[in-house]
């Protein structure tokens, strides 16, 4: 009875955070209310407050259940590339991410919210520290991979590492960024491979 009961509770915030999610990438979350929530969900308002103290936590939640995972793959691949084939297992890191925005609804959706949706405010809460504290880990293991194969001869001479890890990041983000919009011009699916490719080609040596 225990197991069922948990089992229906992690149901019920898998739709509150279902129905969050699509609310935020229509409204956005400021004009997101948590009854507008509930009432998507099919639920009360009381479901909410019974799984989430607010706005915040279920956008941390959102990124927290659907996004980082993913993250952390990530990342943990940057940090880890091998010092023989460093920038084959660069490229196919970042072909990993972007297939996983292709191919995990919830995941895009994620990253979509706390790129795109969320409104920061001049003083930081809790949230925006949360999520800042993501952005940084991403863009140093970016930068740390950028050395690495600026090290063993695989980054273009006179690139700056900075300067490539900041560029790789704006171009993959944007690819997503567009992808995830509602008015997409090019397919992931079909297409990402080989535009990343065409970045990659213009800042890697070949080889």
């Amino acid at each position: 009875m225990a197991r069922r009961t948990k089992e229906e509770a992690e149901k019920t915030c898998h739709a509150l955070l279902d129905a969050a999610a699509e609310l935020f990438l229509q409204k956005g979350t400021s004009r997101t209310s948590l009854q507008e929530i509930a009432a998507h969900a099919g639920m009360t308002r009381g479901a909410i407050y019974w799984h989430f103290s607010g706005k915040d936590e279920i956008v941390r939640q959102i990124w927290d259940r659907f996004a980082e995972a993913h993250h952390q793959r990530f990342v943990g691949n940057l940090n880890a590339l091998p010092g023989q084939g460093a920038a084959a297992a660069f490229r196919a890191a970042l072909r990993d991410i972007l297939a996983t925005m292709v191919n995990d609804h919830r995941a895009g959706q994620a990253l979509s919210i706390v790129l795109f949706i969320v409104e920061f405010s001049r003083e930081a809460g809790e949230l925006q520290h949360y999520l800042l504290q993501k952005q940084d880990s991403l863009v140093s293991a970016m930068i740390g991979a950028c050395r690495r194969l600026e090290a063993v001869g695989a980054l273009k001479p006179g690139l700056a590492p900075e300067t490539a890890a900041k560029g790789i990041l704006s171009y993959v983000i944007g690819l997503v960024h567009q992808y995830l919009g509602p008015h997409a011009f090019a397919d992931l699916a079909e297409e990402g491979p080989e535009l990343l490719e065409l970045y990659l080609d213009a800042v890697l040596v070949a080889g």
